[in-house]
Order: structure tokens, then C-alpha cells, then sequence
């Protein structure tokens, strides 16, 4: 892979996955505060709607520039199927499916709770905590998981017995 810095496609690969996580945090974050602005006054909410502004083009300055360049890649066939199965490729799945069964769980407990004590609030309201809450155990869980593997490895490599 021919970049400025001259780094492998999987070390690329690792960059655009990381960077899609915190891409998705910020969005996580976003939807949070969209959530928020139907719970406060008119006065706060507008400041909110800047701030939900300024997350989402966080998220987008983050993540568009790598994933430019991996459409780059992917249309000059410099970046296959192999490189995206690897290890980075595997905590994504993890994370993927952690975040589909916390937000399932999620949405049997909203359902319960909805019907009975947040009636008189909006689906857009119902929507975006959902989003949150989805995104936010996705990102979450891949960073996470990301760091607990880190250190792992450093442990290894620090303690030379451990082999």
C-alpha cells in the first residue's frame, strides 16, 4: 500500500475500523443529546440542537477521510476480503453481536417501561434513545474489547515466563 506514512493494508484496515468506532461513539453521543432536547426547556434545547450539530460533523471529519481512502483502495482491488478478516475484523463481529442483544434486551425493557410511565413523550424521542443506546453498546463494546486484547498482548511481551 503506497501512503504518505507507508503503512501495511492491514494496519489501514485496523485505522478505518478504529476510527469507525469513535466515528460511532460521536454519533452515539449525538443521538443522546437529540434524545435530551425533548426532555428540556425550548431555551436549552436550541444549544443542544448546536451541539448534536457539532457531533455529528465530529463523527463525520473523523470517518470520512479513511473511508475515502478505503473506497480508493477497494476500487484499485488493493484491499480484498482477506485483509478484512482479520483480527480487528473479529472484535467488529464481537462487538456486532453484543450490541444486538443488549439493544433487543433493551427494547423488551423500553416497551414495559413506555407503556406504562413515559407515555405522553414522542416516538422521534423513542427513536433516538434507541439509536443511542445501540450505537453506544457497539462502539463501546469494540473499544473495549480493543483495549482489554491490547493489554493482554503487553503483558505478554513484558513478561517473557508467560510464553
Amino acid at each position: 500500500m503506497n501512503q504518505n506514512n507507508n503503512e501495511s493494508t492491514a494496519q489501514f484496515i485496523d485505522k478505518f475500523l478504529h476510527r469507525t468506532a469513535i466515528g460511532t461513539l460521536l454519533m452515539t453521543c449525538a443521538y443522546a443529546v437529540s434524545s435530551a432536547m425533548y426532555l428540556v426547556s425550548e431555551e436549552v434545547a436550541a444549544t443542544l440542537d448546536v451541539v448534536e450539530l457539532l457531533l455529528a460533523l465530529s463523527a463525520v471529519v473523523v470517518v470520512l477521510p479513511v473511508f475515502i481512502q478505503m473506497v480508493r483502495l477497494r476500487s484499485r482491488q488493493q484491499c480484498g476480503q482477506a485483509e478484512l478478516d482479520g483480527y480487528m475484523a473479529e472484535v467488529l463481529k464481537k462487538a456486532c453481536v453484543k450490541a444486538f442483544s443488549f439493544t433487543f434486551v433493551f427494547l423488551i425493557l423500553l416497551e414495559a417501561t413506555s407503556e406504562k410511565y413515559l407515555t405522553k413523550l414522542p416516538t422521534g424521542f423513542f427513536i433516538n434513545v434507541i439509536r443511542a443506546f445501540s450505537l453506544g453498546v457497539f462502539s463501546l463494546t469494540f473499544l473495549l474489547l480493543l483495549r482489554s486484547d491490547d493489554a493482554e498482548t503487553e503483558d505478554h511481551f513484558d513478561d517473557p515466563q508467560q510464553s
